[in-house]
């Protein structure tokens, strides 16, 4: 089929089913007809990322960003990526931008929580988790990673 919603639906279906290989071809197609769609060049950089190619996956994602720089999917996208690859202090930023956009994510709020918890900002960290049960008080995760920033703040007993 040449219909390019078409084949954004079957690269979403793709991807749910973890054939992103497939999905980044039903990606690539729609590009061709509509090369600035954000929400194509966001799905695209997913299913590379899934691939472990992160290089081109930063390219779609930056190019998502330029086109609708309060895309909350790409952000957040951004921030997993730049975690992902060794740029903790760039994903911070992006974090920081979705949650301005999306204060209620609880699972980004964990994600920067782990984020400045590695670099030694506990106060900062604990927040975060504390937001992220706020939100979602079932989150084990985050309660764990809240868990073990409270016993960094605790004074070492002899």
């Amino acid at each position: 089929p040449q219909d390019p919603f078409l084949h954004k639906f079957m690269g979403i279906i793709l991807q749910k089913k973890g054939d992103n290989k497939r999905a980044v071809n039903h990606y690539l197609y729609c590009l061709s007809k509509s090369p600035n769609d954000p929400e194509i060049l966001n799905n695209l950089s997913v299913a590379l990322i899934s691939q472990k190619r992160f290089k081109e996956a930063k390219e779609y994602l930056t190019r998502a960003l330029a086109e609708n720089q309060v895309y909350p999917d790409a952000l957040g996208n951004m921030g997993l990526l730049l975690a992902r690859t060794g740029n903790p202090d760039e994903a911070i930023v992006y974090f920081n931008k979705v949650l301005q956009l999306n204060p209620k994510n609880a699972a980004y709020h964990n994600i920067l929580g782990l984020l400045l918890l590695d670099r030694k900002m506990t106060r900062d960290a604990i927040e975060h988790f504390q937001k992220a049960l706020e939100i979602e008080p079932g989150m084990h995760e985050a309660r764990l990673n809240l868990q073990r920033a409270l016993a960094m703040t605790k004074p070492h007993q002899p």
